[in-house]
């Protein structure tokens, strides 16, 4: 059996004099993690996560197969262990990686019997995809939010009221910020969020742009993106956050009291693997459903579809604070792009006049349509249509050039809500779900009908 060592398993909180300013009196007893003592001293609490032990390796399930040269193969326990985890990772990047791909052929051989050596020569010979779509749908059948987590989270209004842990709730929640501290797959930098909030981030306005209670936030998100929002909040959320910044130095967490351990925990009393993520996640998803409401029409032309669901898409990524830095390559791109319109206009332009002169040469001569003529009109309806969609491409770009909307689409919303969408519409699930992403979710395909409401 082999240990391991999480990344904080074993958790130090320091006796800092930096801290004295932080939770005292009424609010440290209220948390119930600190006493008021004469010396200031701020932490009495050491808390052991453990060393954890790898669970044994589950074997696949026998409806999925590793394939080898287009024939099933049943690999010993080793190496299907191994197997599985290349299979995991095959919508990533680094999968396509020939170095990635050498380097996890080589050890994985060093895994298998001798038998299994002798088959498996080529990797390009290897299908892990039935390994790849099992995971997946295993994977987004956890993040799928319950109907009853939905519930809590209506509910959670009068929670608020009555606990302290309410008013960082109001932030992961209302906000849909992240909790702080917590790594996606492929991140390696520790994130800001509300529970590792410098109260320098945080400003509080009684009264702003003609609201009352305005919370201000600025501060440096995951991948080091700015997150900068004004929101006006209930007068109960204004004053505990008041009250949370009293005697506090600038550089001090503004929840010093809470950690995003120790407010899943709290959630997870109310329900079995409810977390902060698994409402961001519900944001995320009733945005997207609302947006694509509101944007879309079924008159509409299928590109002008397509640009109502990236806008509905960038409406979550905004929400989720999904920025990125413009890409180096986005001017050459558009002038590009731009060059391509001016071409396209110019065409449209000479198909105008060609057409026109049929015309009046249709009016001297008199009769029907001739089929030169009738070739012009379709000429220009199809040049016209193009140009349409080069605007609208250059549209979306324009648009989309600091917002990552991948991110969202495929780790927090859910994806009936995009399949029902594309069967209310009549949109190709190919122009949302490349082919990857396609089997990623076959889960949800047959459980979302054009009336599907998340």
């Amino acid at each position: 059996m082999r240990l391991l060592w999480l990344p904080g398993a074993f958790q130090h909180v320091p006796l800092r004099d930096t801290c004295r300013q932080a939770s005292r009196g009424a609010k440290a007893n209220k948390a119930g993690w600190e006493e008021k003592v004469e010396n200031s001293v701020k932490w009495r609490q050491l808390e052991h996560k453990g060393p954890y032990f790898t669970p044994a390796y589950e074997p696949l399930p026998d409806g999925v197969h590793f394939f080898y040269d287009g024939k099933p193969v049943k690999l010993s326990v080793a190496a299907e262990e191994v197997a599985t985890l290349y299979g995991k990772m095959l919508h990533l990047e680094c999968a396509t990686k020939e170095v990635f791909q050498r380097n996890f052929f080589r050890d994985w051989r060093k895994e298998m019997t001798a038998e299994e050596r002798k088959l498996i020569t080529h990797l390009d010979k290897c299908d892990f995809v039935e390994i790849h779509k099992h995971f997946m749908e295993k994977t987004e059948a956890r993040r799928t939010l319950p109907r009853e987590k939905k519930q809590v989270f209506q509910n959670l209004q009068h929670f608020m009221e009555d606990k302290d842990p309410g008013d960082n709730l109001f932030d992961a929640l209302t906000l849909a910020l992240r909790t702080g501290n917590e790594k996606e797959e492929g991140e390696t930098a520790d994130t800001v969020g509300c529970c590792s909030l410098p109260v320098e981030h945080v400003r509080l306005h009684g009264k702003a742009d003609g609201q009352e209670h305005v919370v201000e936030l600025d501060f440096l998100g995951k991948d080091s993106i700015r997150y900068n929002n004004r929101v006006t909040v209930e007068k109960l959320v204004f004053q505990n956050l008041q009250h949370f910044m009293e005697d506090k130095d600038p550089g001090d967490n503004l929840f010093d009291a809470l950690t995003t351990a120790s407010l899943n925990k709290h959630l997870q009393g109310l329900m079995e693997g409810l977390t902060a993520r698994v409402f961001r996640t519900y944001n995320a998803s009733v945005t997207l459903q609302e947006q694509l409401r509101v944007l879309t029409r079924a008159e509409d032309s299928l590109t002008s579809k397509v640009l109502a669901y990236n806008r509905a898409n960038r409406a979550v990524a905004i929400l989720c604070n999904h920025q990125r830095a413009i890409p180096k390559t986005f001017e050459k791109s558009m002038q590009k792009l731009q060059q391509k319109i001016e071409t396209k206009k110019a065409q449209v332009t000479e198909a105008q006049v060609e057409l026109e002169k049929s015309k009046a040469d249709l009016r001297t001569r008199g009769g029907s349509k001739s089929k030169s003529f009738l070739r012009k009109q379709q000429r220009l309806l199809k040049l016209e249509e193009q140009l349409a969609r080069l605007h609208k491409k250059a549209t979306d770009k324009e648009e989309n050039k600091q917002v990552a909307l991948g991110t969202a689409k495929l780790n927090y919303l859910d994806p009936r809500i995009s399949i029902a969408w594309c069967k209310r519409f009549g949109v190709p699930i190919e122009k949302i779900y490349h082919k990857t992403q396609r089997e990623r979710f076959a889960w949800a395909f047959n459980r979302a009908d054009k009336d599907f409401e998340f």
